[in-house]
């Protein structure tokens, strides 16, 4: 279930790239489910500024994302709203991806006073 919904959000993630030209980066959707959260930032965030571009992370967290042994756990949509020009191949977006989550894991390792080298290698 959460893989599905996971691929969901990443294919909507990149049809939004092809989508939405500079012209009409104002307007989007992207639906919130009953009782889902939501958070919006900048990008590139602070955990991961070797993304080579900036806009808006925008993202959609299940009422379960934190509850363990459930079927909503870690389960979340995000929308990258990037405004520069930049190259999505096959490679850089594994690279844009890998980036993201190492420097959230650690990130987060960190706030939870853990050592970051517990983290697992994030593979995309």
């Amino acid at each position: 279930m959460r893989i599905k919904l996971l691929s969901i959000c990443f294919l909507m993630l990149l049809l939004t790239g092809k989508c939405f030209s500079q012209e009409n980066l104002s307007v989007y959707e992207l639906p919130k489910p009953a009782n889902w959260h939501t958070e919006k930032f900048a990008l590139p965030p602070s955990f991961a500024t070797t993304l080579p571009f900036s806009g808006t992370e925008d993202i959609r967290f299940s009422p379960e994302w934190s509850k363990k042994h459930t079927d909503g756990y870690w389960t979340y949509c995000f929308l990258w709203r990037i405004k520069d020009a930049v190259s999505f191949t096959k490679a850089n977006m594994e690279q844009y991806l890998h980036d993201y989550y190492t420097g959230l894991i650690k990130v987060n390792l960190k706030e939870a006073k853990m050592d970051t080298a517990l983290a697992i290698p994030v593979k995309v």
